[in-house]
């Protein structure tokens, strides 16, 4: 497994020299910046917290990341706590270090290595230091490779591998598991799709009238807190282009906020992802119906864009964003019910948007997006019963013959609202099969048990 290397300090004034400033931990992991003499260089950033002071909305995710060249740091969140440094190394890496979902149950930790296209993303999810998810993108061999460690003991035991083909369009996804961890990967499954998201349905191809100029919008590019670059061609002037820059602050705020609270892990990927390089948007999408189709670095949006309401709008192009920042996506995505679509859905106040037929509940969406139990917790819970483990004081009496144990037993679990298992609890309520010849129960299944059930409330995001 790979040890994270850079570190959380409190940087003050620029540095010269390739010196780093001193370091001071703030509760993460203890990760240690770049010795000096190196020639690494690290610099404050001063104006960030300027702007976000002047600016209520603060920083967006993907702020200044590709264009930090000299080092910069950064209090993201204004808690007063450093969330970001960034410099380059001798070689010309540019790599940046930050944490996302500070106020969280479980923090992120993300390091990001960016060079000559390559880049290279490590997600700490359990403050050990040690990197949990490694993706490393190739675009030049048309390759990229993803490493997981979900159950936090420094052994990966899941893995993809995606290799694009530019002449035919396509994309193969070869998946792995390791599961006794011993690095003996056994394939589970490989699928081809389309290079473009979303990219329209019959002969129809959602970036063929992709405009061939553009010209760049000064408000977006010139703004730090939204840190993209947004360029479209002339059906991206007038309404569609207020809306457009409407609807690209918004879906990076959900990125942001909505991400954090829903699926930490998910939005440290795409906003590593979506750091390091710029997305050129146009509003001249050829097929009907069709709100956007993505293929980076283009998403071409619907020609009526500005005619779409704000949260379907933010929906569209955060959907559109996640494709950008290589969200899981498998042969099903065109169906409307994966975690890209879920969360789409989700953090803009539950919208039904999609091919999804009948479209899923707004808890369904919420659990979809979700990653960990604490975060499908969130979405609501409910208690069921099951056939379990009986208890030592469940008896069956047989008169003089004495008492036996109780062969099937109920007992109570905790679920999400897509009925999977929250942990591994199980609490005892009864005796419901006693052996033959035992007939007396001490303590018949004869009532219904009170059991709580949060799934008919609205998650927190469509609220």
């Amino acid at each position: 497994m790979r040890r994270l290397v850079v570190a959380m300090a409190v940087l003050g004034a620029a540095c010269s020299g390739g010196q780093p400033p001193p370091v001071s931990t703030d509760g993460g992991a203890d990760f240690g910046l770049p010795p000096a003499g190196d020639g690494g260089q690290v610099f404050s950033l001063g104006p960030w917290e300027t702007e976000r002071t002047a600016d209520p909305e603060g920083y967006r995710l993907l702020a200044g990341f590709a264009r930090a060249y000299g080092g910069q740091s950064a209090d993201l969140d204004g808690d007063g706590e450093l969330d970001l440094v960034v410099w380059r190394e001798a070689d010309g890496t540019l790599v940046s270090w930050y944490l996302v979902n500070r106020a969280a149950f479980r923090p992120v930790w993300v390091l990001s290595r960016f060079l000559d296209g390559r880049r290279t993303l490590e997600v700490d999810r359990d403050e050990d230091a040690t990197a949990d998810v490694v993706i490393e993108e190739d675009p030049a061999a048309q390759r990229r490779a993803e490493q997981y460690d979900d159950d936090f003991d420094d052994k990966f035991e899941r893995r993809r591998i995606i290799v694009s083909d530019a002449d035919a369009g396509t994309q193969l996804v070869v998946e792995e598991r390791d599961p006794q961890e011993t690095n003996q990967w056994a394939e589970v499954r490989r699928y081809t799709l389309p290079l473009a998201a979303d990219q329209g349905g019959g002969s129809c191809f959602g970036l063929s009238n992709f405009p061939n100029q553009y010209f760049s919008d000064p408000f977006i590019n010139a703004t730090p807190t939204i840190g993209i670059t947004v360029e479209g061609d002339v059906k991206c002037e007038g309404a569609n282009l207020v809306a457009v820059k409407k609807a690209v602050q918004c879906a990076v705020k959900k990125i942001r906020d909505c991400l954090a609270s829903s699926n930490a892990l998910l939005q440290a990927q795409a906003q590593a992802a979506l750091s390091s390089e710029q997305i050129i948007l146009g509003c001249n999408n050829p097929c009907a119906g069709k709100d956007a189709t993505t293929m980076s670095p283009r998403m071409n949006l619907r020609p009526d864009f500005h005619m779409l309401s704000d949260d379907i709008a933010c929906n569209v192009v955060m959907h559109e964003l996640l494709h950008h920042a290589d969200v899981e996506r498998d042969e099903t995505h065109d169906d409307g019910f994966d975690r890209i679509y879920a969360c789409s859905r989700y953090c803009n106040k539950c919208v039904k948007r999609g091919a999804a037929m009948p479209p899923p509940s707004d808890q369904d969406d919420c659990v979809t997006c979700a990653g960990t139990a604490d975060e499908r917790m969130k979405c609501g819970s409910k208690e069921e019963t099951q056939t379990g483990m009986c208890t030592s004081n469940a008896l069956c009496s047989g008169g003089l013959m004495g008492n036996m144990p109780c062969e099937l037993c109920s007992v109570k679990v905790l679920k999400d609202c897509k009925g999977s298992r929250l942990d591994d609890q199980e609490t005892y309520l009864c005796c419901g099969q006693c052996p033959a010849g035992y007939p007396t129960n001490s303590n018949p299944c004869s009532m219904n048990p009170a059991l709580s059930d949060s799934c008919n409330m609205k998650p927190p995001a469509c609220r």
